[in-house]
């Protein structure tokens, strides 16, 4: 059957405990003898088999004594073995629940008899209870091939033969003490933390990594994964535990590590990225002693900026380092990671916590210093920092671009508003003397003077919005494209062309940037398009940077080339279109139709029938200052900056019309 099976028997006759004891197969039975019942029920520890019971007993009868037994177990084996042998007493002690009774006997061979039906009832309890599924489950845990816990109020409740093993205890020693005692000290802090919100409730599911101490003092890194449970109305923590080898501890580590990289690209300064980058030392790569250092080309030296609570406590205040002054230096100058242990003495007499420390280049902005209590540093650890010293410059790299880009603008932005004011006030000046001028002494060269005049305005306003439209879109909202068409269409309508709407939905964007977009498009279409005399909307339109009042819009045709049959307004309607704006006078075709339409992958197209622009230019027409005609040059460079600002892309292709067909994705 195995393990011996332990039997506790109860008798006022001494005699008749020792003659059972000495009976008894001593290789097959574990014999305890209790002269009384109340020790009886105290010996029942949970290590019992089975009782063997005396009916007359001098504190209380064996049925008493069985009917205490099954208050307290239930299902432990119980035989009657008397000298008092009565139909009656049989009787009570079947209906009473006894699992067997045997009386004695004058020989020896009682005792056989007694063996057999001793081991016959607890081979059949012990079958019953293997069948069943707690049973079953423990004896998948005992056999897992993965450490098992159970943790409650602060000790180890259980842990199965592979923790056990993974530690180097025997089996039941690691019951009753904190699970601190197999962490590293510097892990320690980390995982009580873990432990306490995982108990109170405040994490469900748990992985992580942390390195673990074996009885004999060695280290060894594992993972844990698992979540709090309820026992009894009580919380607990239960999980499982396995060894990480350097694979995996690679691939959990870098698993970790992409996300901590999300955190460190999205932080605004780089004060917050090394302090990010700190925090995932010690919660990522299990180092809670960490320095981030950043380095200062005015006074050439290495500032710690981001120091971790643990490497405060330990070390106390971080120094500044000047150059060729310590390992980070080395680090810094080198480019590559300087590991330094506990052999080195001028290291050891500097940091005495430290055993080892490790050094990691950030590209160019400082180092990365990791200390550590306990052991020394191995490759895997080095390559993981590495990753993460690379993270961090890529992040730094990222504020510094941004925070660059936000300087220049703000330049931009300056020069802008400068130069628009010193411009406008003697184009003022030159426009009241001409007009003056014009009261005066009329003359035919007032005109072009009006017109120069009136270009430089356009240049102006048109360089104010490149630098002003290019900022980064913060803020979008739900509109109407249709509804933001509209709106730009009446600002270049010239009343001789068409705006075509289909079902275009809605779009997230800028409302008033989107607005701007669409009515340089449009103008783009109504101001080269056009074959009619110039209307006061095409006069107009000259403070936008893209007509001369001088001549015909067919003249100024910026970025067309070339000439076509442009269909009705009403064809356009019949494949499917609608407009909502008032058409031109029926009895003549619209000068020039333009179309909105939505693209099917996101986005949107503005196409027209005019005269196109040449394939040779699609790749030059955003470009600032690109004009064939007299206009800015800078009407769809703003179109592109707008585009870009919200994230999207435009690009320009032929219509189904011959014309042009600016396509915006977004």
């Amino acid at each position: 059957m195995g393990d011996p099976i332990r039997v506790l028997c109860v008798d006022d006759d001494t005699a008749v405990l020792e003659a059972i004891a000495s009976c008894l197969d001593r290789d097959r039975f574990d014999v305890v003898t209790e002269p009384s019942t109340q020790g009886t029920l105290d010996r029942l520890d949970g290590t019992i088999d089975c009782v063997v019971s005396e009916y007359d007993l001098a504190e209380r009868d064996g049925i008493e004594l069985l009917g205490a037994v099954r208050d307290e177990h239930p299902e432990l084996p119980f035989v009657l073995f008397t000298d008092a042998g009565s139909e009656a007493v049989a009787s009570e002690a079947i209906t009473a629940g006894v699992t067997d009774y045997l009386r004695k006997a004058a020989d020896t061979d009682q005792y056989t008899v007694l063996a057999n039906r001793i081991e016959s009832v607890v081979r059949k309890r012990r079958a019953e209870r293997e069948d069943r599924p707690e049973s079953r489950y423990r004896r998948l845990v005992e056999g897992a091939v993965v450490g098992i816990y159970l943790i409650r109020n602060d000790r180890i409740e259980y842990a199965n033969p592979k923790l056990v093993g993974i530690f180097g205890y025997e089996p039941g020693e690691l019951v009753g003490r904190s699970p601190l005692a197999i962490v590293a000290e510097a892990d320690r802090d980390r995982v009580a933390a873990a432990l306490e919100a995982r108990e109170r409730g405040e994490i469900g599911e748990f992985q992580y990594a942390f390195t673990g101490v074996r009885k004999d003092g060695a280290r060894v890194k594992v993972e844990v994964q698992g979540g709090r449970i309820d026992i009894d109305g009580d919380p607990a923590i239960m999980g499982v535990l396995r060894e990480v080898d350097d694979r995996r501890r690679r691939e959990y580590a870098l698993g970790a590590l992409h996300d901590a990289t999300g955190d460190l690209m999205g932080a605004q300064a780089a004060e917050t990225v090394v302090d990010r980058a700190a925090a995932a030392a010690e919660d990522v790569l299990g180092f809670p002693m960490a320095v981030v250092r950043l380095y200062d080309a005015d006074d050439d030296t290495l500032e710690p900026v981001a120091v971790t609570d643990a490497a405060t406590e330990a070390l106390g205040d971080r120094p500044t380092y000047a150059r060729d002054e310590w390992f980070p230096w080395r680090a810094f100058d080198s480019g590559e990671p300087v590991v330094a242990d506990g052999s080195l003495s001028d290291h050891a007499a500097s940091d005495p916590a430290l055993r080892s420390a490790l050094y990691v280049p950030i590209d160019g902005h400082g180092t990365l210093s990791i200390g550590s209590p306990d052991g020394v540093f191995d490759d895997t650890d080095v390559r993981l920092a590495q990753v993460l010293a690379a993270n961090t410059a890529t992040a730094l790299d990222r504020v510094a671009s941004e925070t660059e880009l936000e300087r220049q603008n703000e330049r931009l932005e300056e020069f802008a508003s400068v130069v628009s004011h010193d411009l406008r006030s003697p184009l003022g000046l030159a426009r009241g003397r001409l007009e003056l001028a014009h009261e005066d002494h009329p003359s035919e060269h007032h005109d072009d003077i009006q017109w120069a005049l009136s270009r430089m305005d356009s240049m102006i306003d048109d360089l104010l919005t490149l630098a002003r439209q290019g900022e980064v879109v913060d803020e979008t909202t739900r509109v109407s494209l249709a509804s933001i068409a509209e709106a730009a269409w009446r600002e270049v309508d010239d009343g001789a062309a068409a705006l075509v709407l289909g079902d275009l939905g809605g779009i997230e964007a800028d409302p008033d940037r989107l607005q701007r977009l669409l009515g340089n498009l449009f103008r783009n279409a109504v101001e080269h398009g056009s074959t009619s005399p110039p209307s006061q909307a095409q006069e107009d339109a000259v403070e936008h940077g893209s007509t001369s009042p001088r001549s015909q819009a067919r003249e100024d045709a910026v970025e067309h080339s070339s000439t076509n049959n442009r269909p009705k307004a009403d064809d356009a309607v019949e494949h499917g279109s609608t407009s909502s704006q008032a058409e031109p006078d029926d009895a003549a075709d619209p000068s020039v139709t333009v179309q909105v339409e939505r693209l099917a992958n996101g986005g949107f197209a503005v196409a027209d029938d005019g005269p196109g622009i040449p394939h040779d230019d699609y790749d030059r027409v955003f470009e600032s200052g690109y004009t064939t005609g007299e206009g800015t040059g800078l009407g769809l460079a703003i179109v592109k900056t707008i585009a870009e600002a919200h994230g999207w892309t435009v690009s320009v292709t032929e219509s189904d019309a011959g014309g042009a067909r600016f396509v915006v994705r977004t």
